[in-house]
């Protein structure tokens, strides 16, 4: 009996010995990036600057008053409007995964180290085609941006020089000279984003106000029956499922941005993330 509980004292001995060690070594590498200031990233943005961030980068509201006039031609009004429920109501369930993995792992890897680490089977696998999906997303997501912008002002400046014949290559260095701004920003005038994101959040909340209130109060009314009824599918497709699918593609782009907030833990050496249950 004296046996087995020196055994069972030894051993514990022993794994306080490990954490303690592996404590110590944790110390002396939080000792050393903060020794060398080369080492650590600059932290400049905080937790409002976060969500300001997060507004800005959603701009739901935005996305779908320039994307809008694409799924009237695919699918329709009722195509727009069964659609927005339905991506609505996909949007809350992956949302609400994403935020209980973010909960047991957060981590600035987001959605390629989460597969990596919760997948039940071949997890290095599935981190790496979510890694390669996830670069894919940010390709089409930074081309879709300046790609709706250099439109709108093309359209703006046929509205007002009907003369003007827009060439392709026009769009293309309009989109470069969109795209270099928050490059060139992100390098030189970072310490600008905190103040301009403020300003964006401010600016989205007010603008959404004042459009509503625009279109409520100047904009036609269409009856009941073109609202809820109406499927179109005037760009060609003949078959109301694809024309439907189509236009479901426009609704759900304004709730693709969900995900890339997703922020960072501010957390000591020792956190680790917590156990599956």
């Amino acid at each position: 009996m004296n046996k087995d509980r020196d055994l069972e004292l030894t051993t514990q001995a022993g794994d306080v010995d490990e954490v303690a060690a592996q404590e110590a070594i944790d110390d002396e590498r939080a000792k050393e990036q903060h020794a060398h200031p080369g080492g650590t990233l600059e932290r400049y943005i905080n937790l409002v600057s976060t969500v300001n961030f997060s507004f800005v980068l959603q701009c739901s509201w935005e996305a779908a008053a320039v994307t809008f006039q694409f799924a009237l031609s695919n699918g329709g009004p009722a195509s727009i409007v069964y659609g927005s429920i339905l991506a609505g109501f996909g949007t809350t369930l992956v949302v609400t995964s994403l935020a209980e993995m973010a909960s047991m792992d957060p981590t600035v890897g987001a959605q390629y180290r989460w597969s990596a680490t919760f997948a039940p089977k071949w997890p290095r696998f599935f981190g790496l085609m979510q890694g390669w999906i996830t670069v894919f997303a940010w390709i089409c997501s930074c081309t879709s941006n300046p790609a709706l912008i250099s439109n709108i002002i093309t359209g703006l400046v046929i509205f007002n020089n009907p003369d003007y014949v827009p060439k392709q290559w026009h769009t293309t260095l309009l989109m470069w000279a969109i795209t270099s701004l928050p490059f060139f920003a992100n390098f030189y005038f970072r310490k600008l984003l905190n103040p301009f994101e403020a300003i964006g959040a401010l600016l989205h909340v007010i603008f959404f106000i004042v459009s509503i209130i625009t279109l409520v109060v100047l904009a036609p009314r269409s009856s009941p029956d073109y609202v809820f009824k109406t499927l179109t599918h005037d760009s060609g497709w003949q078959q109301p499922i694809v024309a439907f699918g189509i236009g479901l593609l426009t609704v759900a782009y304004p709730l693709t941005g969900f995900g890339t907030p997703t922020p960072s833990p501010r957390c000591s050496p020792h956190h680790h993330p917590s156990p599956i249950a």
